[in-house]
C-alpha cells in the first residue's frame, strides 16, 4: 500500500475513499458524496479524490487480488499505518464526520462501513475503554 504524507490530502482523502469501498459496492451517488467529502475534508479538487481512489483501488488488488469476497479487508497493521497518516485531532474528527456521510449516502449504512469508521476511532483514542455510569437521571 502506498504511503501518503502524515495529515496530507491524499491520506485523508484515502480515509473517505476506504470508507466508501468498505462493503465492496460504490454507488454513483457515493462517488459524488465522496467527490463532495473531499473536497470540503482537504480544499482539493475532484480529480484529486477520483486519483486517490484510483490508486487505492490498485493497492488492494495488488495487496492480495486472489482474496476478494466483496468486502475489503485490510489487516489491523495496515489498517493503524492508514489511520496513522491523519494525526491532526481536526482532520480527524472532519475525515469521521464526512466518512459518515460517504458511508450513508446511499442511505444503507454498511457493517464494514460502520466497523471501519469504529476502528479509526478507536486507533485515534476516541472511544472510552470503560463504561461510564450510569447517570442519576437514567437510573431513576
Amino acid at each position: 500500500m502506498r504511503s501518503y504524507a502524515v495529515n496530507s490530502p491524499e491520506a485523508v482523502n484515502r480515509l473517505l475513499a476506504l470508507t466508501a469501498l468498505a462493503d465492496g459496492h460504490v454507488s454513483k451517488v457515493e462517488i459524488e458524496a465522496l467527490e463532495a467529502a473531499g473536497a470540503e475534508a482537504t480544499g482539493t479538487p475532484g480529480a484529486v479524490m477520483r486519483g486517490v481512489l484510483h490508486g487505492l483501488c490498485e493497492d488492494l488488488m495488488l495487496a492480495d487480488p486472489l482474496r476478494w469476497d466483496g468486502v475489503i479487508r485490510l489487516d489491523s497493521e495496515m489498517l493503524a499505518a492508514l489511520f496513522d497518516e491523519v494525526q491532526n485531532p481536526e482532520l480527524r474528527m472532519r475525515a469521521l464526520r464526512l466518512g459518515l456521510k460517504v458511508a450513508h449516502a446511499d442511505q444503507h449504512l454498511h457493517d464494514a462501513e460502520s466497523q471501519l469508521l469504529l476502528d479509526a476511532m478507536n486507533r485515534w483514542g476516541m472511544l472510552e475503554q470503560e463504561p461510564r455510569p450510569a447517570s442519576p437521571s437514567a437510573t431513576s
